[in-house]
């Protein structure tokens, strides 16, 4: 993947990095409704400073490290709580704020990171739900085999396809883009329906 970002202007693998954080944000919103901590219209805030910084409209140094002091903010320490929403919650904050960092740093790996925040919370999901262990083989298989994992994977390859065929990012771009993965949340409904806890004897 590092090798694909690379081909893509600065602007285009932000884009990417801010699609997987906006599939990731319905977990916070879920994680925020369930445990009554963390502020989601202030995560929104965040996410959406860096749809504006990306399409065209970068923010003043005062303004970048308020924004980025923001999303730290909102970042939950799983330890404190026992819901597998948690660890969604982790991150959808986290990529936000790695995202944030790479519109700074131009860090092509910190794009890399947040794809791979949005697979690790799948991942994290199935081993809870499906009571599996990612350390064994057989287990590693049936999690990269799951249809969520599936999915997700080639939402991402699509996104890498497309990216780069827009010529200019706009506001307007932005939008468009939002709204075509609009319902390609990760997880979706499913985390937001299933009422696990971290321990399941619980």
């Amino acid at each position: 993947m590092i090798r694909c970002l690379a081909r893509m202007a600065a602007p285009h693998r932000l884009a990417f990095a801010a699609l997987c954080c906006e599939r990731l944000f319905p977990n916070y919103v879920a994680f925020a409704k369930k445990e009554g901590w963390g502020q989601v219209a202030v995560l929104r805030r965040c996410l959406d400073s860096l749809w504006e910084w990306i399409c065209g409209q970068p923010k003043t140094r005062k303004e970048y490290e308020k924004v980025l002091r923001d999303c730290d903010e909102q970042i939950p320490d799983t330890e404190d709580f026992g819901s597998i929403l948690a660890s969604a919650a982790l991150d959808a904050s986290a990529a936000v704020y790695a995202t944030l960092e790479a519109c700074d740093t131009a860090d092509d790996e910190k794009v890399a990171d947040v794809a791979e925040a949005a697979v690790e919370t799948i991942c994290m999901f199935l081993q809870h739900r499906d009571n599996l262990d990612y350390s064994v083989p057989a287990d590693r298989r049936r999690i990269l085999a799951d249809p969520l994992m599936l999915r997700e994977l080639a939402i991402q390859e699509e996104q890498l396809e497309r990216l780069p065929r827009i010529v200019k990012l706009d506001p307007e771009a932005g939008r468009r883009l939002r709204e075509a993965y609009r319902d390609a949340a990760v997880l979706g409904p499913t985390i937001q329906s299933s009422g696990h806890r971290a321990n399941r004897n619980e």
